[in-house]
């Protein structure tokens, strides 16, 4: 909308109510942090943190059982392609 293109074109009648420096921080990562979500105002608008986190929890726990079957299936075939040919 017209918000968004006032930040990227830097619109002049719009310059009291929109600042077009970003929010920017500097964050540590530890070995203990699963996921680190980036997201634009308007993920917050919609959405409180303990929401956005819940979500990411529930993607990646998809994604390791997802990754986690298809590694199973992977070393099933290589089992079964090894006794073809030994």
């Amino acid at each position: 909308g017209v918000l968004a293109m006032s930040r990227a074109i830097g619109d002049h009648c719009l310059r009291p109510f929109v600042i077009p420096d970003p929010e920017v921080r500097t964050v540590e990562v530890g070995a203990d942090d699963d996921f680190l979500i980036l997201a634009s105002d308007g993920l917050w608008d919609a959405l409180s943190n303990e929401d956005a986190c819940n979500a990411a929890a529930r993607a990646l726990a998809r994604w390791r059982e997802e990754s986690a079957r298809c590694g199973q299936q992977r070393a099933r075939g290589g089992q079964q392609r090894a006794r073809k040919t030994g």
